[in-house]
């Protein structure tokens, strides 16, 4: 029998679960990522032709400063370490706290305000901490939750194995 440390101390770990109640975390790989999204309610849709004009592939992230599972630095490290991607990141919060929030991935990121109530529909992804990773065609090829560094390679590894591979033969 579990302590209720040792309860609360699992229960911490996957804290970012909560967000997938009554919602399956599974996305259809394969399928092409839209070029064009409506961010908020009554806006105009904003281009995102970027994700097929990159050399290596596009990671994008879903995160909420509502969210106490959102870690940037899982997003921050990983960016570091890979820079051969183009990243964009989604990022739910309010108006003023969104530059504060983003900072750290100005220059190295498309950075979008958004609500993610009304991204849903559009981009099937149904909870945060999230991250999709996109071949240059603009093809979903990972999708996951992104609650650590290993998450995050998992939800990369088809990029990062073609970018390895690609490599090797020059």
């Amino acid at each position: 029998m579990r302590t209720v440390n040792e309860v609360d101390q699992s229960e911490k770990q996957l804290d970012h679960r909560r967000f997938l109640k009554g919602v399956s975390s599974v996305y259809k790989l394969g399928g092409y990522f839209p070029t064009e999204i409506i961010l908020f309610s009554k806006a105009t849709s904003i281009s995102l032709d970027w994700i097929k004009q990159v050399g290596s592939g596009s990671i994008l992230f879903f995160m909420s400063s509502y969210c106490s599972a959102c870690h940037t630095e899982v997003v921050e490290d990983f960016i570091e370490k890979f820079p051969q991607f183009d990243y964009g990141i989604f990022y739910e919060t309010s108006e003023e706290q969104f530059a504060e929030h983003t900072k750290p991935f100005l220059g190295k990121a498309h950075l979008y305000p958004c609500d993610l109530s009304r991204l849903k529909p559009q981009t099937q992804v149904n909870s945060v901490p999230y991250a999709l990773a996109l071949n240059k065609m603009g093809q979903v090829t990972g999708a996951g939750v992104i609650g650590t560094d290993t998450e995050m390679q998992q939800v990369a590894y088809p990029l990062l194995a073609v970018y390895a591979r690609n490599n090797d033969k020059k």
